[in-house]
């Protein structure tokens, strides 16, 4: 379900339909700058490390991660791509 007034891809950085498939699986902590991956015995797990300062965020998000006030990309878009 979409929330009105959101950008359902609001993907920053996505320059090839490969980022999209990996994107589609984790969502946007795959280009975020504050996700660190967290490797288990059988599975890897992403950290967001903004919940480490604020506990508005999940420490372990759900996934694919869609839309996220803390979202911030780790490369800046390419001049004359959307935002």
């Amino acid at each position: 379900m979409r929330r009105a007034g959101r950008s359902f891809f609001p993907w920053r950085g996505v320059r090839s339909s490969q980022d999209v498939a990996r994107l589609s699986s984790i969502g946007l902590c795959e280009i975020c700058r504050h996700v660190r991956t967290v490797p288990g015995r059988q599975s890897t797990f992403i950290l967001c490390t903004r919940a480490l300062s604020d506990p508005s965020f999940a420490k372990y998000p759900v996934l694919p991660v869609v839309t996220c006030p803390g979202y911030d990309p780790s490369t800046p878009p390419r001049p004359g791509e959307p935002s």
